[in-house]
């Protein structure tokens, strides 16, 4: 059974800190210095991946012992594949499409040792972010966010060929330059395109990120095998999904109708209440003949 990564993995500057045997303000400069890769969402407290700060405290240029980050995968190609089968197996019982893009992101970051995960769904010529999570947790304020394909031509090319692509660094010359520095700006270095299919059909996106540059080829062959199983689940989320909203739209529709017969009852009512002739009607004795009286003058003899 492949063992997923927990973001125990990851460390905010205190515990980063007293690992690599410095104070927090130095490891803060030499991170704000692009010296030690660590993950920020915008102003938020960073976190430091527990490898990066063991190869940055053991390396020492002057005795012949370089600074060299690993950029490979920590878990093989197998347990890879072990580990996405066991994660499609705990998505088959969630009927709920927050609760299954959920599981799946969380999953997916932890079992790959990434630092972000985000899932997308097609809506015409854009995608819509349905859940972001990286290692400070979900970051639902991007729930719901635009991705228009015109502006980042690398995801547009892994949606239009419905596989894997892989920008292993910055320096990728798939990426355009604006490409680049939004990846830049977020703090990443890394990227994993995995579009979701089924059918012949795009139904979800997933992207994983880094903050350092990396070989994502073992992940790319991982996900040959369970791609579509990881489709399948999803797209079984969001139809059941839209079902629901279809029929709470429908549940809606008929509480408005209800609401309009209501009142259109008690709109009829009232205006028989107002009415003169009604009225007149039930405050005047009638001057109709009544039927027995009518009866027994036409039986009458002349």
């Amino acid at each position: 059974m492949a063992v997923a990564r927990s973001t125990s993995d990851w460390l905010r500057l205190p515990a980063a800190a007293a690992l690599a045997g410095v104070t927090p303000a130095v490891l803060r400069r030499r991170a704000d210095a692009g010296e030690l890769p660590c993950f920020r969402r915008g102003s938020g407290p960073r976190y430091f991946r527990t490898r990066d700060l063991a190869a940055w405290r053991d390396a020492d240029p002057e005795q012949g012992v370089p600074l060299v980050f690993d950029r490979r995968s920590t878990t093989s190609p197998d347990s890879l594949r072990e580990g996405l089968y066991d994660l499609i197996l705990r998505l088959s019982p969630a009927f709920d499409l927050r609760e299954t893009v959920d599981l799946l992101a969380d999953g997916l970051r932890e079992l790959v040792d990434a630092a972000d995960c985000d899932i997308w769904m097609p809506e015409g010529e854009h995608l819509r972010c349905v859940v972001c999570n990286d290692v400070q947790g979900f970051d639902r304020a991007c729930t719901g966010r635009i991705l228009p394909l015109d502006r980042f031509p690398l995801t547009r090319r892994s949606v239009e060929s419905t596989q894997p692509l892989a920008v292993d660094s910055l320096d990728d010359e798939a990426l355009t330059e604006a490409e680049r520095e939004a990846m830049r700006g977020w703090g990443l270095a890394s990227l994993l395109d995995i579009p979701m299919v089924l059918g012949g059909s795009l139904v979800g996106l997933i992207e994983l990120y880094d903050i350092v540059p990396r070989d994502f080829s073992d992940l790319r062959s991982a996900f040959e095998g369970s791609g579509q199983l990881l489709a399948g689940a999803f797209a079984k989320a969001a139809l059941l999904d839209r079902l629901e909203q279809s029929n709470t739209e429908l549940r809606h529709q008929n509480r408005r109708l209800s609401s309009l017969l209501d009142s259109g009852r008690a709109i009829t009512s009232s205006s028989r209440t107002c009415s003169p002739r009604w009225r007149a009607g039930r405050l005047r004795p009638s001057t109709r003949p009544s039927a027995s009286s009518t009866s027994s003058t036409s039986t009458r003899a002349p």
